[in-house]
């Protein structure tokens, strides 16, 4: 790893000898740095992390090749914090030349980014905002969204879409009508709302050591929040994004005895992609112990860390 400091439509089409394999949704973590200090974060971005992962094209030549997606969702922690985000969205771009795509951000950050409008205009990708129903905060993110549109762009408008990222716990899609902020050249904002993290992820803390749940797989992977949110980290394809980056947590909180299961487990590589992958892939596994059997929402999104307000 380099640093700087649904059954999800799934598909196989026989084209020339070559299987490709559709994902409807898949998620790029690149950073585990974030400027908020959301409760519960199912990523652990709440802590004070570090580590930006640098893009990596060779990383993902053959998955451009066997894998068809079918939206691409750009995340962290912040990633408009990460000063190699660009180089995700013109790379990325440049493997699913038709994908549509996203950077997921709470918005804070969209007045520090340079050419963050046009590289994401040459590129047909859609900044998605988060707004968490605290007014202090979305008020910060509103002042930022409008000093980005005095700078940027012109004739904007208020209009709504469609969204199809969002898949129920039994895999099927469906679409919600959503606000979104465009303009005349065909920049987009879509806002959605995030007003609580699931307590899923850790049953609770002892002082600073994060301890894990002893659930059922089965039922755990029923209610799971997160089994369609597949992942791609580092040239890794996890199955949600929790086992991503919970890895690099429980090691920097020094907890690896509890959390056995997420060492054993192993993401799917070029090396291991076989015709039996999908079986385990889209299933529960041992892993998938380690969170509750039933989802629980916990408080409202808090504070700003003040490092980088």
């Amino acid at each position: 790893m380099s640093y700087l400091n649904g059954m999800n439509g799934l598909q196989t089409n026989l084209t020339e000898q070559i299987i490709v394999e559709n994902i409807d949704l898949a998620e790029f973590y690149i950073t585990n740095v974030c400027n908020l200090a959301c409760e519960n974060c199912n990523r652990f971005n709440n802590f004070p992390r570090k580590g930006h992962i640098i893009f990596n094209e060779e990383q993902y030549i053959d998955w451009a090749e066997k894998f068809d997606l079918g939206l691409i969702s750009i995340i962290g922690g912040e990633p408009l914090i990460h000063p190699g985000v660009l180089s995700y969205v013109t790379g990325l771009r440049k493997l699913w030349p038709t994908t549509g795509m996203l950077i997921t951000s709470n918005g804070l950050q969209i007045n520090k980014v340079k050419n963050l409008y046009q590289t994401c205009l040459d590129n047909d990708c859609s900044i998605e905002i988060s707004f968490h129903d605290k007014d202090d905060l979305d008020i910060k993110i509103w002042t930022e969204i409008d000093k980005f549109k005095a700078a940027n762009g012109r004739e904007w408008e208020e209009v709504k879409t469609e969204t199809l990222h969002h898949i129920d716990r039994d895999g099927g899609k469906f679409t919600t009508e959503a606000r979104s902020l465009a303009d005349s050249n065909g920049f987009k904002f879509l806002f959605t709302n995030a007003h609580a993290f699931s307590t899923t992820n850790v049953k609770e803390y002892h002082g600073i050591t994060p301890m894990p749940h002893t659930s059922d797989p089965n039922k755990a992977y029923h209610d799971c929040q997160l089994k369609h949110s597949h992942t791609f980290f580092d040239g890794e394809l996890y199955k949600c994004g929790f086992i991503a980056a919970a890895k690099e947590f429980v090691k920097f909180r020094g907890a690896e005895e509890h959390w056995q299961k997420l060492f054993d487990y192993q993401p799917i590589t070029m090396n291991t992609l076989d015709a039996n992958w999908r079986d385990r892939f889209f299933a529960s596994e041992d892993v998938c112990s380690l969170c509750a059997e039933e989802a629980r929402y916990g408080k409202c999104i808090t504070s700003l860390k003040k490092e980088y307000n």
